[in-house]
């Protein structure tokens, strides 16, 4: 548990991280985004497997219940999916982008992503060898308020903007974390054109120097 103390280093050292100013957008509305450039429909969205609402969700005068995950009803959707780490991250500032990244055979993982508290634009980039949609993008608006969930296969790179500060955001996954086995893509790679939805856009230093996609034209 983190003191007071170490609260105060970590907003610190997000205010020394790089505030990139971009052309201003509109805000996303609460829809799913397709890249008009790199896809021609919902496909993507299809061949992901991509979006599951939470399972047995229950509202009553006292509140909701939710299970947030059920091996049989992932196996009997085709889903393997067995959690080995459950990752729980908070974002102080509105703007901040995380990722994309993710981790190469053989320390590929699935991951089930889920925002708890706030609200982000969460990014699914398709590279998986030989797909029909690679190097297309998907774009998902996860929030406390609509309690959605994104399931990304092996092979899906993920990233996500903070739309609101103090932003939680908690995902299984099915492997372990490897870090000499992280990749990632800069969050401005023109090759995928993702449409960031907010015009400061907070990069930390590592995210800045990833390669650009090695097929950009």
């Amino acid at each position: 548990m983190k003191n007071e103390k170490d609260l105060e280093d970590i907003a610190e050292d997000l205010l020394n991280q790089t505030i990139v100013p971009r052309k201003a957008k509109p805000m996303i509305q609460k829809k799913q985004v397709i890249n008009p450039k790199r896809s021609s429909g919902t496909e993507i969205y299809q061949d992901l497997q991509a979006t599951l609402k939470n399972i047995g969700t229950k509202i009553d005068k006292k509140g909701y219940f939710e299970r947030l995950y059920c091996f049989n009803e992932f196996k009997d959707q085709g889903i393997n999916f067995k959690i080995v780490q459950v990752n729980h991250v908070m974002s102080l500032r509105k703007g901040i982008i995380r990722g994309p990244h993710m981790q190469n055979p053989p320390k590929s993982e699935d991951k089930l992503i889920q925002c708890i508290k706030g609200s982000i634009f969460d990014i699914a980039i398709d590279l998986r060898e030989g797909s029909l949609t690679f190097g297309k993008w998907l774009g998902n608006l996860l929030s406390e308020e609509n309690k959605k969930m994104i399931f990304m296969p092996k092979g899906i790179m993920h990233g996500y903007q903070i739309l609101e500060d103090n932003t939680v955001v908690q995902y299984p996954v099915s492997e372990f974390y490897s870090p000499q086995n992280v990749i990632g893509i800069r969050w401005n790679d023109p090759f995928f054109h993702i449409d960031w939805p907010i015009e400061d856009a907070i990069v930390t230093e590592k995210d800045m120097k990833w390669s650009l996609f090695p097929f950009a034209k």
